[in-house]
């Protein structure tokens, strides 16, 4: 951004805006503005899905087959995307709502999965859990590390 002042003043201000994305199939899901994400379909001339407000400006994104998830700091937001039971193409206006927010032990760097799991990396643990169940235990690997 750049401003002029009354007095004459040329001042010069700059920025960055992390480019948080992530793909799975021909889906991507992207950051559009700093607390909103959009799913799109690339295979359909970047045909948007649907988009979400967040709770957050997340460090992090991931999309998988049915779920995209959102995390800063040690917390994840998994939300739905794809509606139950839609195999197929989906249309334009799909409707997305939270599933669960996570709290980990420790700050996430990375959160990958599939239709039922979801792994999370943090300080050279994997934490695997459901990603709808909210009682299921979750599972660390490496067993031994503290």
């Amino acid at each position: 951004m750049t401003l002029t002042t009354s007095g004459g003043y040329f001042l010069g201000f700059l920025t960055v805006i992390p480019q948080l994305f992530s793909a799975h199939k021909q889906y991507a899901a992207l950051l559009s503005s700093l607390t909103e994400v959009s799913v799109v379909d690339c295979a359909r001339n970047n045909m948007i899905i649907g988009k979400t407000e967040l709770e957050i400006e997340p460090q992090h994104i991931a999309i998988g087959q049915d779920h995209f998830a959102v995390g800063m700091n040690d917390g994840v937001w998994f939300y739905r995307w794809r509606p139950m039971g839609a195999n197929g193409d989906i249309s334009g206006g799909s409707m997305f709502h939270l599933v669960y927010k996570r709290d980990y032990p420790s700050t996430i760097s990375k959160v990958v999965m599939n239709d039922m799991w979801a792994a999370a990396l943090s300080d050279g643990q994997v934490f695997v859990h459901s990603i709808e169940e909210s009682q299921e235990q979750m599972r660390k690997f490496p067993h031994n590390k503290n």
